[in-house]
């Protein structure tokens, strides 16, 4: 019995490290992985990531300031939701997360809402707009449902900063591996 512990012990300490040496070798050079027991996710190593107390916040990473006149720092966060017992599949909470884009975001207008698949995951990636706090924003969301749970990851921008963020905020979100 203990020589089955050590064997399984040393097999895992090998995979463990196997998969942590493959996932620097695939990050962008100054970048840093977030990893844990669900998923892993790149960001850049100059964006500061953030505290995930909040209920259902994993993971969030925000954008160096820019100047003293930046209102906003431009972030990407991934939120899970419990949906065990709802009975909802990705079609079910597409329709319930394009409806409330115009309840609950002042300002709020869907751009676009589509079905893409991301590292063999199919996701509906959803570009919207609204107002937060007297600032325009622009979203990209992709939200997936596994296991029970929705997984959304977003990338929220002030409008007039949407370009300079757009290309790298895609990237990290491309990033996203579930285990």
């Amino acid at each position: 019995m203990k020589k089955i512990f050590i064997v399984l012990a040393i097999a895992l300490v090998t995979v463990m490290s196997h998969s942590f040496s493959f996932a620097q070798s695939t990050a962008p050079s100054g970048w840093l992985i977030f990893d844990n027991v669900d998923f892993s996710i790149q960001y850049p190593g100059d964006w500061d990531s953030g505290d995930a107390s909040q209920t259902g916040l994993i993971f969030s990473a925000f954008s160096k300031v820019k100047s003293n006149k930046d209102k906003f720092r431009e972030n990407v966060n991934i939120v899970t939701e419990d949906l065990f017992g709802k009975n909802f599949d990705l079609d079910k909470y597409a329709s319930v997360s394009e409806a409330q884009i115009e309840k609950m975001i002042e300002k709020g207008k869907l751009i676009e809402s589509k079905r893409i698949t991301l590292n063999g995951i199919s996701f509906q990636k959803m570009i919207y707009t609204g107002k937060s706090s007297d600032i325009k924003m622009k979203f990209v969301a992709y939200f997936c449902v596994e296991k029970s749970r929705a997984i959304v990851l977003t990338l929220t921008c002030e409008e007039s900063e949407f370009s300079d963020y757009s290309e790298t905020g895609e990237q990290i979100i491309s990033s996203f591996k579930l285990k």
